[in-house]
């Protein structure tokens, strides 16, 4: 099955409409810190969707969460914001989490560079 996505991303025009972000939280039961930014955003016609946020500080997601390789995560999360953006990343390892709520199943990944921390969140699946 092939899903079309139309993608928006801070360097390559528009900014994404931050008011989406409130949005999200409350899809995704979860709190961004205050002063998030979203940076790139991804929607396939069914709704679902995958964002990418940035903030000076870490995230707290819901559902479990892993550490892994933080390389793995900075180049998923190239293919929607520029590698200058993220930087170069300074903790050896980054988080990941997933969780499912009434809303649907959605993943997350963080990492931190000298940029910033970036968070791609995803919802891959509506309930």
């Amino acid at each position: 099955m092939m899903s079309v996505f139309a993608v928006s991303c801070g360097g390559g025009g528009g900014k994404p409409d931050q008011a989406q972000m409130k949005k999200l939280e409350s899809e995704g039961e979860f709190h961004l810190p205050s002063r998030s930014e979203l940076v790139a955003e991804a929607r396939s016609s069914g709704g679902l969707g995958l964002w990418v946020v940035r903030s000076d500080e870490g995230f707290t997601m819901p559902g479990e969460k892993l550490m892994v390789d933080p390389t793995a995560v900075r180049t998923e999360m190239e293919k929607h914001v520029k590698i200058s953006d993220i930087g170069e990343l300074i903790d050896p390892m980054a988080e990941q989490w997933s969780w499912e709520n009434g809303k649907g199943r959605w993943r997350a990944a963080a990492v931190h560079g000298t940029g910033g921390y970036f968070l791609q969140l995803e919802q891959f699946a509506k309930l």
